[in-house]
Protein backbone atom coordinates (compact mmCIF):
# COMPACT_ATOMS: atom_id res chain seq x y z
CA UNK A 1 0.00 0.00 0.00
CA UNK A 2 2.83 2.34 0.75
CA UNK A 3 4.53 1.66 -2.53
CA UNK A 4 1.57 2.40 -4.38
CA UNK A 5 0.91 5.54 -2.78
CA UNK A 6 4.01 6.64 -3.66
CA UNK A 7 3.86 5.09 -7.02
CA UNK A 8 0.81 7.63 -7.49
CA UNK A 9 3.40 10.29 -6.44
CA UNK A 10 6.17 10.04 -9.10
CA UNK A 11 7.66 7.73 -7.00
CA UNK A 12 9.74 5.04 -9.02
CA UNK A 13 10.47 1.68 -6.50
CA UNK A 14 14.17 0.36 -6.65
CA UNK A 15 13.68 -2.55 -3.80
CA UNK A 16 10.89 -3.51 -1.71
CA UNK A 17 12.34 -5.12 1.60
CA UNK A 18 16.16 -4.61 1.16
CA UNK A 19 18.93 -6.58 2.44
CA UNK A 20 21.85 -4.28 3.71
CA UNK A 21 24.66 -6.11 5.59
CA UNK A 22 22.51 -7.44 8.63
CA UNK A 23 19.72 -4.79 8.53
CA UNK A 24 16.38 -4.32 6.01
CA UNK A 25 15.04 -1.51 4.32
CA UNK A 26 11.89 -1.36 3.59
CA UNK A 27 11.87 0.67 0.23
CA UNK A 28 14.30 2.21 -1.63
CA UNK A 29 12.76 4.54 -4.25
CA UNK A 30 13.80 7.09 -6.88
CA UNK A 31 12.00 10.54 -6.13
CA UNK A 32 12.75 13.65 -8.23
CA UNK A 33 16.17 11.64 -9.72
CA UNK A 34 17.35 11.23 -5.97
CA UNK A 35 17.28 7.34 -4.32
CA UNK A 36 15.35 8.06 -1.05
CA UNK A 37 15.22 5.36 1.58
CA UNK A 38 11.42 4.51 3.13
CA UNK A 39 10.81 3.47 6.36
CA UNK A 40 6.80 2.28 6.61
CA UNK A 41 4.73 1.24 9.44
CA UNK A 42 1.56 0.30 9.65
CA UNK A 43 -1.10 -0.25 12.87
CA UNK A 44 -4.35 -0.77 13.11
CA UNK A 45 -6.69 1.78 14.82
CA UNK A 46 -7.36 -0.62 17.68
CA UNK A 47 -3.38 0.37 18.63
CA UNK A 48 -2.16 2.24 20.70
CA UNK A 49 -0.71 5.44 19.07
CA UNK A 50 0.42 6.75 15.93
CA UNK A 51 2.33 4.87 13.31
CA UNK A 52 4.72 7.64 13.81
CA UNK A 53 5.41 6.52 17.52
CA UNK A 54 6.87 3.60 16.72
CA UNK A 55 9.80 5.29 14.62
CA UNK A 56 11.59 6.18 17.57
CA UNK A 57 15.36 8.24 17.58
CA UNK A 58 16.85 4.14 17.63
CA UNK A 59 14.86 3.12 14.61
CA UNK A 60 15.96 6.66 13.10
CA UNK A 61 19.91 5.81 13.51
CA UNK A 62 19.20 2.09 12.69
CA UNK A 63 17.53 3.20 9.46
CA UNK A 64 19.48 6.47 8.51
CA UNK A 65 23.00 4.50 9.31
CA UNK A 66 21.32 1.96 6.70
CA UNK A 67 20.76 4.34 4.29
CA UNK A 68 24.00 5.77 4.15
CA UNK A 69 25.29 2.44 3.21
CA UNK A 70 23.34 2.58 0.15
CA UNK A 71 23.98 6.11 -0.71
CA UNK A 72 20.25 7.57 -0.48
CA UNK A 73 19.84 11.57 -0.51
CA UNK A 74 17.31 10.99 2.69
CA UNK A 75 14.79 9.14 4.79
CA UNK A 76 11.54 9.28 4.35
CA UNK A 77 8.27 7.46 6.81
CA UNK A 78 5.23 6.19 5.63
CA UNK A 79 2.40 5.33 8.53
CA UNK A 80 -0.18 3.61 7.48
CA UNK A 81 -3.16 3.23 9.70
CA UNK A 82 -5.79 0.42 8.67
CA UNK A 83 -9.37 0.40 10.51
CA UNK A 84 -11.94 -1.65 9.80
CA UNK A 85 -13.48 0.40 6.68
CA UNK A 86 -10.48 2.32 5.69
CA UNK A 87 -6.93 2.82 5.20
CA UNK A 88 -5.04 6.27 6.31
CA UNK A 89 -1.83 6.41 4.68
CA UNK A 90 0.93 9.53 6.25
CA UNK A 91 4.14 10.63 4.68
CA UNK A 92 6.30 12.68 5.75
CA UNK A 93 9.45 13.53 3.59
CA UNK A 94 12.93 13.89 5.17
CA UNK A 95 12.37 12.74 8.48
CA UNK A 96 16.06 11.71 9.21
Amino acid sequence: MAARFLQDRGARVLQRNARVGDGELDLIVAIDGRQVVVEVKTTSAMSSGDALYHFNEDKQRQVRSLANRVGAHRVDYVGVELSASAATVRWLPGVC
